[in-house]
């Protein structure tokens, strides 16, 4: 009953919370995919994971209508 009422105040950021828990989904379901890739790692891959994360999120910025 809450989130009725707070559906008006918040509509504007449900596509930002669906493409979040969107990509949140596909992260899971590739990480069970690839088991190999949570056994290897490093500060190295760290930094070059969060760059494609940020790269894909400049894309999603870039290419939304508006």
């Amino acid at each position: 009953m809450l989130t009725y009422f707070l559906l008006p105040l918040i509509s504007s950021i449900v596509p930002y919370l669906l493409a979040l828990s969107a990509a949140s989904f596909i992260y899971i379901a590739l990480a069970d995919i690839v088991p190999g890739r949570r056994s290897t790692g490093g500060l190295k891959t760290l930094i070059l994971e969060l760059a494609l994360i940020a790269g894909g999120i400049a894309t999603i910025y870039a290419l939304r209508p508006g």
